[in-house]
């Protein structure tokens, strides 16, 4: 199991981002910090893969947030995982928690912490959920639509307001 760290994001991304995509609802945060960093740079990010002929795992982490792991397809990924926490430990004894399928996950905080010395706890586990329909509000002034050209100048302002909305 070879484990490869990158310095710069526009290799990661290129060797990453299409194997998220097979599986985007499950990586849309990793696939959304794929993107700040390709717009913002590789400052403060470290990136990634564990890989044995193809590639296993990917991970992305840049503090303070949570460690993402991509597991690109129903591969077999807990050597990969173990392998992974070992180096990124050896690497970084920051990260705080991990972010990902819940099984590749806790093999590597758990072989991640070992090497630290230190325990794995599992937090709070999220579920992904995705809009299909969206049912018409009758009493809602306004109606949702695709955004237009002239939408343009407050795209950004809305993406900033979500963002601290969520506490992202």
């Amino acid at each position: 199991m070879d484990i490869r760290f990158f310095e710069d994001i526009r290799l990661f991304a290129r060797k990453v981002e299409p194997l998220a995509r097979r599986k985007a609802l499950r990586n849309t945060l990793l696939l959304e910090s794929l993107r700040q960093g390709l717009e913002t740079g590789t400052g403060g990010f470290l990136m990634a893969t564990a890989e044995e002929g193809e590639m296993r795992l990917a991970a992305l982490y840049r503090p303070p947030f949570p460690l993402l792991v991509c597991v690109p397809e129903d591969r077999t990924w807990r050597q990969a995982a173990t392998r992974l926490g070992v180096a990124l430990a050896e690497r970084t004894g920051e990260i705080p928690s991990v972010l990902g399928e819940a099984e590749p996950c806790r093999e590597l905080a758990e072989s991640y912490a070992a090497v630290l010395g230190r325990r794995a706890d599992r937090g709070r586990c999220m579920t992904l959920m995705a809009l299909k329909r969206v049912d018409s509000q009758p009493d809602r002034p306004g109606r949702l639509r695709p955004a237009r050209e002239a939408d343009l100048y407050f795209l950004p302002h809305w993406r900033t307001a979500y963002r601290r909305d969520c506490g992202l």
